[in-house]
């Protein structure tokens, strides 16, 4: 595959062909129609026009950064077909990472040549060209997330729009039944295809909104379910941020969860106390069985930490696992 700055290879106008399909919002502001993926895809508008779509600055910006660098040629087609269609957003459950584009890159490329440092290198650069939210970028940002997640996806200083949320209210209560229908239907070990439609569900919540609570909180509990504590605890962890934008309200709401399932957030009073427990049972299991010194007191202090803010949210605490109130009393005593 030929690269230059005059202009972009074959392949790369095909996959580009390919990633904008699913774009209404290109066609629209193209057409100046209303948004409607089936009625304006944006393949329907010629290549000189894929600029008004937002993906071939961003994309082609990397494109030049690929040429400009030592990455044999099948590493770099590599990366160019990740970043480029819907290889990007097409992985499996195992590689979940919700609306962390870095390690969907990562693991995108990983599927086709090995990641030594030269592409864990490249691909850091590619990420950054993407993420880019200094002064200027913001709008470029938003139409990229548009690209690659659809007309409908969120991004900094983007109002939620009256679908977007229609579409999270639904899919918040549908994720609530899936994940109670794996689980009560028996006992663990789980199967990831056994979640294979909890895990469609999350994308289509990540499709409006990649920074949802609901993605990370069902993420964590399939995760936690599956057995794969430290992906759940890095899910519950970018739960908690997306909440702490919430956190003096929430102190303050009802305990119901069904609080949850009324916010286009995905988060709740109830349901950040339980997350905050979930990690204080993580360390506190890790204090326990850690027999250095050192190690042992920081997952104390981690295990207490996380229990009094369970606390703050549900004062009663939860008595699933081991009681936040006994992981407090076991630790200070």
């Amino acid at each position: 595959m030929a690269y230059n700055r005059s202009g972009f290879s074959a392949a790369y106008a095909a996959a580009l062909f390919a990633l904008c399909f699913a774009l209404s919002a290109c066609a629209a502001a193209t057409t100046g129609a209303k948004t409607d993926k089936a009625a304006y895809p944006c393949a329907s508008i010629s290549p000189e026009q894929y600029g008004r779509c937002g993906c071939a600055p961003i994309v082609s910006d990397t494109i030049d950064m690929l040429a400009a660098s030592k990455l044999p040629e099948n590493a770099k087609i590599s990366v160019e077909e990740c970043i480029s269609g819907s290889n990007f957003v097409g992985f499996n459950i195992s590689h979940y990472k919700f609306g962390n584009i870095e390690a969907d890159l990562n693991n995108c490329v990983s599927k086709r040549v090995v990641l030594d440092d030269q592409v864990i290198a490249v691909l850091a650069g590619v990420v950054e060209r993407i993420t880019d939210q200094s002064a200027g970028m913001n709008e470029r940002m938003c139409n990229w997330n548009k690209c690659v997640y659809g007309p409908h996806a969120l991004c900094a200083g983007v109002v939620q729009t009256d679908t977007s949320v229609k579409v999270i209210l639904e899919n918040g209560n549908e994720l609530r039944d899936e994940y109670n229908r794996v689980v009560n239907a028996h006992k663990a070990p789980y199967t990831e295809a056994e979640f294979a439609r909890l895990g469609r569900l999350i994308e289509v919540v990540r499709g409006v909104d990649q920074d949802n609570g609901h993605v990370y909180y069902f993420g964590g509990e399939m995760m936690r379910a599956l057995g794969r504590a430290e992906e759940a605890k890095g899910l519950y962890y970018k739960y908690i941020e997306v909440s702490e934008t919430e956190a003096h309200s929430l102190k303050k709401a009802n305990t119901s969860f069904l609080s949850c399932y009324d916010n286009p957030k995905g988060v709740c009073r109830q349901r950040t106390g339980w997350v905050h427990h979930l990690l204080a049972n993580y360390f506190y299991d890790k204090w326990k069985a850690e027999k250095n010194a050192a190690e042992k007191a920081g997952f104390a202090a981690n295990a207490l930490k996380q229990a009094r803010l369970a606390l703050e949210f549900y004062p009663s605490g939860f008595e699933q696992f081991t009681d936040t109130n006994v992981i407090i009393k076991q630790i200070t005593k």
